[in-house]
């Protein structure tokens, strides 16, 4: 069996074939039996968007989650718990249009959950739009608020594309008025600290900060054969000032209409790459570097079961511990959030200009 995440790496030194695809799929199909149905299932939408997602102790998220994934319009939900400890469980079954898919098996095994979603998807939801995102990432996209996620899908099909392409957005807060930094641990935050977010404007009330594209650190890579990767953000800055080979991916493709040769082999650049469209139509507002994170190195370096062996968090711990994400906000780089058209007048992602109004 190949490494847990480096599945893809073949079809990039391959020109337009990936030998390990049918392999990668059937490992989709194999381990959807690792997955147990806990409840109804609901259909995938054959006119609308259904979203898919792996969620591990993430009962701070998931209000603001469903809150906001509901507000654009998506009216299914496959949630796969991967053996939460907390309430993650219990606060997902208890929401209306969605199922809950429950397994322990390794997360780390199953190409970080993309095999699970994969396998949901290959069962029951090809042909249809599929939205696959993390817990903490929040979909946003120009025009959102006039026109729901029906209304992108309906505006991808009409440009003939079968997916939308959309960079993570790390979002921080103003350390300058935080006393102790911008990150803390949970139990220095407070019990306030620790409340469930109740919707995606209370974290960016909170969190209103990320990295301009126009004031630089951010860059689009073409690995060869049709795989783009986008590099940059908060975490990429953090890395080069703390005098590392700075590299964090942020680029996805978290919105498709699968096929059946659809593999999410790597969450960053999925195959076939050439339909992942190479412009950036929508962003992921990205919630990592908040109160949180503390608890989710700790967790993430003892539970081991993240990419090429959790080196991201291991990368974040060390940060943490040179005191390096006391102080992220940056007063010549930082830049506030305030709606989708920020990122468009940043040069981060493009509008659609049938989304104007008159």
């Amino acid at each position: 069996m190949k490494d847990d995440i480096d599945w893809i790496s073949d079809a990039i030194r391959t020109p337009g074939h990936w030998p390990n695809e049918g392999e990668f799929l059937r490992r989709c199909d194999e381990v959807f039996g690792e997955l147990e149905l806990r409840g109804e299932l609901v259909p995938f939408q054959a006119d609308g968007v259904t979203l898919v997602t792996v969620m591990r102790n993430e009962e701070r998220m998931v209000p603001a989650f469903f809150d906001h994934y509901r507000s654009l319009g998506v009216r299914a939900f496959h949630i796969i718990d991967n053996g939460s400890v907390d309430r993650t469980a219990a606060m997902v079954k208890a929401q209306e249009n969605t199922t809950l898919w429950y397994t322990e098996a390794s997360f780390r095994a199953a190409a970080c959950g993309c095999m699970w979603a994969g396998g949901i998807v290959r069962r029951h939801g090809l042909g249809t739009w599929v939205l696959h995102v993390d817990a903490d990432e929040f979909l946003v996209y120009p025009g959102m608020e006039r026109h729901g996620i029906n209304a992108l899908t309906a505006a991808l099909d009409r440009r003939g594309q079968s997916r939308c392409s959309a960079p993570m957005i790390d979002m921080y807060a103003d350390d300058r008025q935080l006393p102790g930094g911008s990150i803390q641990p949970a139990d220095q935050a407070g019990a306030a600290g620790l409340a469930p977010w109740a919707s995606v404007q209370e974290l960016i009330g909170r969190y209103p900060y990320y990295d301009s594209a126009a004031r630089g650190g951010y860059r689009l890579e073409d690995r060869g054969h049709g795989a783009l990767g986008f590099q940059g953000g908060a975490r990429l800055r953090l890395q080069a000032q703390a005098g590392w080979k700075a590299e964090c991916a942020i680029g996805k493709t978290p919105l498709a209409r699968w096929n059946e040769r659809t593999a999410y082999g790597n969450i960053h650049m999925p195959w076939p790459f050439h339909e992942n469209p190479r412009r950036l139509q929508a962003a992921l507002l990205h919630f990592k570097l908040t109160d949180g994170l503390p608890a989710k190195i700790a967790e993430a370096l003892a539970h081991r079961q993240y990419a090429f062996q959790s080196e991201e968090y291991r990368k974040m711990a060390e940060l943490m511990r040179a005191k390096r994400l006391e102080h992220i906000f940056h007063p010549l780089i930082s830049i506030r959030y305030e709606s989708p058209d920020t990122l468009v007048a940043d040069g981060l992602i493009e509008a659609f200009p049938e989304f104007r109004e008159v």
